[in-house]
């Protein structure tokens, strides 16, 4: 690991949230450019927990399923109608927990438990207004 990373991991892991340290490192747009192509899963991971778009366009695609989480946790339109096809099924419960009705739609018929009972819980509350 490189001292840059070894920066950004230390500044979360002090710190905890991301919030807290995410301001700094957006003056740093250079060095987060470096960053988004490390190696490291969990550098990539709190990259883009900072939600900087051009990290989260390149960071929807990553191979490594809690780098994705991060992404979805944003709830960008254009990485959400990407990840609600996604191969985990974590990542699919997360879009389904942002109750957006066309997403809701796509996964009602999920193989995976806990993604149609994200539907489900938004389909109910729907209906009880």
């Amino acid at each position: 690991m490189d001292r840059l990373e070894e920066e950004l991991l230390a500044d979360f892991d002090e710190d905890g949230e991301t919030f807290e340290f995410a301001g700094l490192w957006l003056k740093r747009p250079a060095d987060l450019d470096k960053l988004v192509k490390s190696q490291n899963t969990r550098v990539r991971e709190v990259v883009a927990s900072i939600g900087r778009d051009e990290d989260l366009d390149v960071l929807v695609n990553d191979p490594e399923r809690d780098v994705r989480l991060q992404v979805a946790e944003w709830g960008r339109d254009k990485d959400v109608d990407v990840l609600v096809n996604d191969s985990d099924p974590c990542i699919r419960e997360e879009i389904a927990r942002q109750g957006r009705p066309e997403h809701l739609d796509l996964l009602i018929n999920d193989p995976d438990y806990s993604v149609r009972s994200m539907v489900a819980f938004f389909h109910l509350q729907s209906r009880n207004g």
